[in-house]
């Protein structure tokens, strides 16, 4: 009788063939032969009505089926396309004077947006990256702390069961931070129906430094959206930590 195949094992061995057949690092291949039923998964993701521009994504295995039943393809997506990478949406839809943001919408959107991977993390399908989904779970702190506490970050703290090890989290840069802004909601200006718990509609910290001038740092207030510098790194910001993006 041949031995029984589980849904991981068939995900891993595809998965396997699409790095070696993108052409990755043999490196990256043997990453994948150690993963386990909670590792992240990659897919090549296209989006409803933007199916010309497919994104790679990671998910947790337990997420991947879904994406499967709706399109995606396993594997990073082999082909840069054009190489011209899309501005997302800014969320506004209501049009104050014409020719403005909310009359023309113009940009890139995912439906759905967010994807709870069930494991304490929530990927933003837009961007691939996958983000704690408890954000209040973590205390203010000041930058350098932010740094630290985010970079300890692991599985079985702030609910998290994704297997996750010190050094998988980071503290987001602020392209990332910003990326979760909807501009069209506040207090908190994130997208209408996210799944995140606990938002502080208060500063968050990026991990980007204020070019020539060391020692400010960007922010991203979650209340209005407005990204900002602090005057040195010693206050007390909100940390919300962030994983893939490499």
């Amino acid at each position: 009788m041949a031995p029984k195949t589980n849904s991981y094992h068939v995900i891993l061995i595809v998965m396997v063939t699409a790095i070696i057949a993108c052409g990755l690092a043999n490196a990256e291949t043997r990453d994948f032969a150690r993963a386990t039923p909670h590792s992240a998964i990659t897919l090549c993701h296209a989006s409803p009505g933007a199916a010309e521009n497919p994104r790679t994504i990671t998910v947790s295995q337990w997420a991947a089926s879904a994406h499967l039943a709706h399109g995606d393809t396993l594997g990073p997506c082999c082909e840069a396309g054009n190489g011209v990478l899309p501005v997302p949406k800014t969320g506004q839809t209501i049009s104050y004077e014409a020719g403005d943001d909310g009359d023309y919408q113009a940009g890139v959107s995912a439906e759905p947006r967010f994807i709870d991977n069930r494991d304490g993390t929530i990927t933003d399908a837009l961007t691939g990256l996958i983000w704690l989904r408890d954000t209040s779970c973590m205390e203010a702190a000041n930058w350098n702390q932010a740094l630290y506490y985010a970079s300890i970050m692991s599985w079985n703290n702030c609910g998290l069961t994704d297997d996750s090890a010190p050094g998988d989290w980071r503290l987001p840069n602020v392209r990332e931070l910003q990326s979760l802004i909807d501009f069209g909601e506040y207090t908190p200006a994130l997208p209408d129906g996210h799944p995140f718990l606990g938002v502080r509609p208060s500063r968050y910290w990026s991990s980007t430094m204020l070019a020539g001038s060391p020692g400010n740092v960007y922010f991203v207030d979650l209340d209005s959206g407005r990204v900002d510098a602090t005057y040195g790194t010693d206050r007390d910001l909100s940390v919300w930590p962030v994983r893939g993006g490499k």
